[in-house]
């Protein structure tokens, strides 16, 4: 016997089967012989069908475009094994092609056909029927331009879109833009849309040198209409001329300047005389193509020509300002209230100007004066106002005017004199004999505001913190709080020092208590926990209380707190104790003591209400109990006890709410019969409650049953049986001993219904007696046996295809009669290690997939079930896959500038992993330039910011040993050039000015130095700015040895055309010489030193018969603009 063999006995019957009978090993004579007797013999020849064709092999049509789906069909006579299609004697390969079979019919579809898949095609059937060829011509698909490349128009402004649009006949994917013959790429201006047959090149913001030149798409060697464009820049004019608010203006007033352009500028530069004005000097507003410039607090040397210079290309017409000086005229001269001023008074000086000015002196004697702590100036518009407080004789008698530039006022003689205070009212007292503790007030007026006031008593001042001082004006009011035995005497007032008031005799006398209403307490007999409040009331309030307990003080604790309301005073104390509380209370105040009050404090005992009392006192073990009962007190601690034990807290529920008290037992125990009783505060036991607890004894109201008792190896075995109520104390058995859970065996409960489930179940394992043991009373035994099945083949291994080209795929499959427990795939004898294959098990079908097939992995393939049942070995060949170059390397040109991208393409027949790329023969790898890109056979290098060293060189890529063309590179260094030439805002400069140079390259610089006389300028003396292509540099503030030749070093190859600088010395003049009010002055008297140079200089030096003098402690120097 074998797996085709079987041999079969009925009795006397005999059977001998062969399936899948075999030409070479089932062709024969048969015969059987029984203990030497043998029967007739049969001859059996066994032959093989060779599958002929109904139907030929036939195509949907003969002649496709490349891209349309080829079809082929057919039929045989038979069921075919193996079917391959071939072209030109080629097997199509598996991905290319899909292949169905429906019974004997054949059907192959190939989508997307190409150029290179024109030939004859052919079917082999089983590998040994060949079908007549089948001719199949693939024309190319030429693309046509339904409608041709259009743009709305030709000449173009710069930063405008540029919009290119063209249709196509159907869509198409090998798309090229071109300008000016050269691919072009999309990046942030420039974005490629493709709309099915639609193709639309868009441009944004255009400019002349980037985006001028002739456009055209190229599809599949199909190029487009060329279009011709041209973007220029566009130069501003000016809609409105520049025009001025008013062209003559007073010094300080405010200079507003309009104009309108027909754009919107992109740089705006305001001017006086040809000399850019600072930025911080003038508001510039652009709203849209309006420029508002206005120049607040206008300035004498601000008169001249004003000009706007827009986008550093077009200046406007100037406009003549002209700025008049403003002179001061004093519209209400100086004046004040009177000449004559006492010591300390206040002196105000007024006066108003025409309009408000900025440079005010104020003079005393002739001489400037400054603001002090006295001396204070206030401007209000055109009001000046000098005010003077606490005026003295010595600082402040003298000749007052104010100057305001160089125009002074009228000159004001003020004399200052010393007032000495008289007594308008004499000091006196509210009373004059007082008790201790009450309030003292004496007051008196004078006949002038004082400066210093003193109270005494016997002739001593007495100190600030025993008497409060108030003074209002000329009246003067002292207040003495609390007044003391030791305060009695002769109180009089000193004024400033120098005058005192007549004396007021002042008696104090003592102050003792009264006990309005004596110590009292609500009652004298407490429970332990009450609070005790005793109260007295006084004839009035005092500070020194003393509260005593048994003659002792007391103090003030979480339980003792002393209240005091004017004249009432109160002691509480809360939750008393009888050993803390309990004694003799009274209260003293000043040695003056209450009555005194005797309290006991005792301890309370509980009592039952209601007694212990159980919802039933015969229970079922399960149940739960219920134990309650009532105090007529709170309670502090409650335990419950069983037979004089104490109840575990884990055991019972506690639940107190005021005097009612509530015990729960849940699942009540057999052991837990008993008396039960409550102790209250661990003093008071409660009447014990009886209670009996009876035994739960299970029945089985199903008893233990199984669907069958006979089971194969793997099967679920379920056992079932259903109680009177739900138990937990549930024992499985197997031959009388307990089993457990594990993956196999599963314990379900649903109430009284319970379930022993055993999964996958095993002969040595699960085979036995099978019982459930409820709390000692066990179910009926179920005896069970489980049997192992050996697996058969009901269909054989075999394989999609017997001969593959390496890297196709292999799929084997096979049926087997049962679902298997374990499979193996071999090769030659030896199993083919996991990662290698894909098994896919589906209940009884078994599917294994190994892509990538290898040229070693050509063999005789067999599948191993559960260890014990092989399968018939299948042959299989690999062929080698060689690659070949379908479109060979190519790049779009050979020249490039340094940073340019390159991209080398090739297409392979199909795609391959062996891949690597050369440069002059040598491999090279990816890094920060270089990426390669695989996209099916498509094969892409990329080289980004290509450099002259690094990446110049002939490039190839060699796929499985097979080599591209070679396709040599060379990479160049850009060298930048001067689109406009350094140029500076003025070349003839004063020191001090700023010097403004630029310049514009045909390239964004990586590095620019500025040069004078062929020195680098050093970083911190001038401001370079970079915008894309255009340089500019700012030097504030230009000194004398900064004349010479400027030029600029870009990337430290290319220098621009000198600019020649030159830089003249700053030299001061005097417009108002050095002056000073007089020539001979009185010791002590202050000089003061004036002039006016022209411009504000720095290099300033005073000079005394000829020395240079410093400032100290008398001389200061002071410099304001010019």
């Amino acid at each position: 016997e074998t797996e085709n063999i079987q041999f079969t006995k009925d009795g006397p019957k005999l059977k001998l089967t062969i399936k899948n009978a075999q030409p070479t090993d089932h062709t024969g004579t048969y015969s059987v012989k029984i203990k030497d007797v043998e029967s007739d013999q049969i001859p059996v020849t066994v032959t093989k069908k060779v599958p002929k064709f109904i139907k030929e092999l036939k195509p949907n049509k003969t002649t496709l475009l490349e891209g349309e789906q080829l079809l082929l069909d057919c039929e045989l006579d038979t069921v075919p094994i193996t079917v391959q299609l071939h072209i030109n004697g080629e097997a199509v390969p598996d991905d290319r092609v899909k292949t169905e079979i429906k019974d004997k019919k054949i059907k192959f579809t190939l989508d997307n056909i190409k150029l290179d898949e024109s030939g004859d095609y052919t079917l082999k059937v089983n590998d040994e029927v060949d079908s007549k060829p089948v001719s199949i011509t693939v024309n190319a698909d030429i693309p046509k331009f339904v409608k041709n490349l259009t743009i709305n128009k030709k000449q173009f402004d710069a930063g405008e879109t540029l919009t290119f649009e063209c249709t196509l006949n159907k869509p198409f994917d090998e798309i090229v833009w071109l300008k000016d013959g050269q691919p072009i790429e999309e990046d942030a201006r420039v974005q490629f849309t493709k709309d099915g047959p639609k193709l639309k090149l868009t441009i944004k913001d255009a400019q002349p040198t980037d985006h001028t030149g002739t456009y055209s798409v190229r599809v599949k060697d199909v190029e487009s209409d060329q279009i011709p464009v041209t973007v220029t820049k566009k130069v501003p004019k000016f809609v409105k001329d520049l025009k001025a608010n008013k062209t003559t203006l007073t010094e300080g007033e405010q200079l507003v300047l309009e104009c309108e352009l027909d754009t919107v500028p992109t740089n705006v530069q305001f001017s006086v005389n040809g000399q850019p004005l600072p930025e911080d000097r003038v508001k510039v507003d652009v709203k849209d193509k309006k420029i508002k410039f206005t120049l607040d607090n206008i300035k004498l040397d601000e008169s001249g020509d004003y000009t706007v210079k827009i986008n550093d290309e077009v200046d406007s017409k100037p406009v003549s300002i002209t700025v008049n000086a403003d002179i001061p005229k004093f519209v209400k001269n100086l004046t004040i209230n009177k000449k004559q001023f006492d010591l300390g008074e206040t002196l105000t000086f007024e006066c108003t100007l025409n309009k408000p000015f900025d440079e005010i002196v104020w003079l005393k004697d002739g001489q400037p004066i400054e603001e002090d702590a006295r001396v204070q100036f206030t401007k209000d518009g055109p009001k000046l106002k000098l005010t003077i407080k606490d005026a003295q004789p010595t600082d402040h008698t003298g000749t007052y005017s104010v100057r305001v530039k160089e125009v002074e006022s009228d000159q004001i003689p003020v004399t200052v004199t010393k007032k000495v205070p008289k007594f308008v009212k004499d000091l006196k007292a509210n009373k004059t004999t007082l008790t201790e503790g009450e309030q003292l007030v004496l007051e008196c007026e004078l006949d002038t505001v004082p400066t210093n006031v003193k109270l005494q008593i016997n002739g001593e001042t007495v100190p600030e913190d025993r008497v409060k001082t108030d003074i209002k004006d000329k009246k003067i009011k002292f207040t003495l709080d609390n007044i003391k035995l030791d305060e009695s005497g002769d109180y009089t007032v000193k004024i400033n020092d120098e005058v005192d008031s007549k004396p007021v005799s002042i008696t104090v006398n003592a102050d003792i208590p009264k006990f309005v209403k004596n110590l009292t307490i609500n009652k004298k007999q407490f429970d332990l926990g009450e609070t005790l409040t005793f109260e007295c009331t006084l004839n009035k309030p005092f500070d020194e209380i003393v509260w005593l307990k048994d003659g002792q003080p007391i103090e003030e604790d979480a339980r003792v707190q002393f209240t005091k309301d004017g004249p009432k005073l109160k002691l509480t104390i809360k939750d008393a104790q009888p050993t803390d509380h309990t004694g003799t209370y009274s209260v003293r105040v000043k040695e003056v003591e209450s009555d005194q009050i005797p309290v006991t404090v005792t301890k309370k005992v509980p009592k039952f209400v209601k007694d212990l009392k159980a919802n039933k006192t015969t229970l079922t073990e399960g149940e739960q109990l219920v134990l309650e009962c009532e105090l007529d007190t709170v309670p502090t601690n409650v335990q419950l006890f069983i037979n004089g034990e104490l109840v575990p807290e884990d055991r019972v529920k506690t639940d107190v709410k005021d005097k009612k008290i509530k015990f729960t037992l849940d699942n009540i125990k057999l052991d837990e019969s008993g008396d039960y009783t409550v102790k209250i505060n661990d003093e008071v036991d409660s009447k014990p409650v009886s209670i009996t607890v009876n035994a739960d004894i299970p029945k089985f109201v199903k008893n233990l049953t199984i669907n069958k008792k006979q089971f194969d190896l793997g099967e679920t075995l379920n056992f079932e049986c259903t109680l009177n109520k739900p138990f937990d104390d549930i024992v499985w058995l197997k031959d009388d001993q307990p089993i457990e859970e594990n993956e196999h065996v599963q314990f379900t409960k649903d109430g009284p219904k319970l379930k022993l489930t055993i999964k996958n179940a095993q002969p040595t394992d699960h085979t036995g007696t099978y019982s459930v043991r409820v709390k000692e009373v066990e179910s009926d035994k179920v005896p069970v046996t489980v049997t192992k099945k050996v697996p058969k083949f009901v269909k054989d291994l075999k394989a999609n295809k017997t001969t593959l080209t390496e890297g196709e795929q292999l799929i084997l499959e096979c049926e087997l009669d049962m679902a298997p427990s374990d499979v193996k795939l071999q090769i030659n004898g030896e199993t083919v290690p996991e990662e290698r294959v894909k098994t896919e098990i589906k209940d009884k079908k078994i599917k294994f997939t190994l892509d990538n097939i290898k040229l070693d992995e050509a063999g005789d393939y067999t599948v191993k079930i559960n260890d014990e049942v092989d399968s018939k070995p299948v042959s299989i060949t690999v062929n080698a896959d060689i690659p070949k170059f379908v479109k060979n390397l190519t790049i779009n040109k050979k020249q490039f500038d340094l940073g340019e991208t390159l991209n080398f393409e090739c297409t392979l027949n199909k795609p391959f992993d062996e891949i690597v790329w050369l440069k002059d023969g040598q491999p090279i790898e990816e890094d920060a330039h270089i990426q390669f890109t695989k996209d099916g056979p498509k094969l892409k290098l990329t080289i980004k910011d290509a450099q002259a060293t690094d990446h110049t060189g002939t490039y190839s890529v060699k796929v499985k040993e097979v080599e591209s063309d070679k396709v040599p590179v060379t990479v160049t260094k850009k060298v930048p050039k001067f689109v406009k030439d350094l140029k500076a805002n003025k070349t003839t400069l004063t020191e001090g000015e700023q010097l403004i140079l630029e310049c514009e390259l045909d390239m964004a610089p990586s590095d620019v130095k500025l040069q004078i006389n062929g020195e680098t300028v050093p970083e911190d003396r001038v401001k370079t700015e970079v915008k894309d292509k255009k340089i500019k540099f700012t030097l504030d503030n230009i000194k004398l040895d900064e004349s010479g030749d400027y030029t600029v070093k870009i990337n430290d190859e290319v220098d621009s055309k000198p600019v020649s600088i030159t830089v003249n010395a700053d030299i001061p003049k005097f417009i108002k010489n050095l002056t000073i009010n007089k020539k001979q002055f009185d010791l002590g008297e202050t000089l003061t030193f004036e002039c006016t140079l022209n411009k504000p200089f720095d290099d300033i030096v005073w000079l005394k018969d000829g020395q240079p003098i410093e400032e100290d402690a008398h001389i200061q120097f002071t410099k304001d603009g010019p």
